[in-house]
């Protein structure tokens, strides 16, 4: 059985700036650009490649892209976003060989 780390923060901690700042370091670093159809000019969701359900841990930064808002719809139209996983994989490292980053970046990202 897999033992997931805990990270003691303090009880005050504000964890919806937390999740605004992942949010604007992951648009970030995909300029503004959905990872599948690489367009900066539409709405913008960031989007678990893995859904939670799966025991991925939604903070990994890999686990995470943005996507736009056509495309976010058609992944919920499914039975299960769990079909979408290869092709959000396959759109992410597209996105990144074209825009010459490397996923390493966004994982040490501070």
């Amino acid at each position: 059985m897999r033992r997931r780390s805990k990270v003691l923060l303090p009880a005050e901690t504000d964890w919806r700036q937390i999740l605004k700042d992942e949010r604007d370091l992951i648009l970030k670093f995909y300029d503004y650009r959905c990872v599948d159809c690489l367009r900066q000019d539409v709405t913008l969701h960031v989007h678990e490649i893995k859904p939670r359900s799966t025991g991925k841990d939604s903070a990994d930064r890999a686990n995470r892209v943005p996507i736009c808002s056509e495309l976010h719809e058609r992944i919920h139209q499914v039975d299960s976003p769990r079909a979408w996983v290869g092709r959000l994989v396959q759109a992410r490292d597209r996105a990144l060989y074209v825009m010459g980053k490397k996923l390493k970046d966004l994982i040490h990202a501070f």
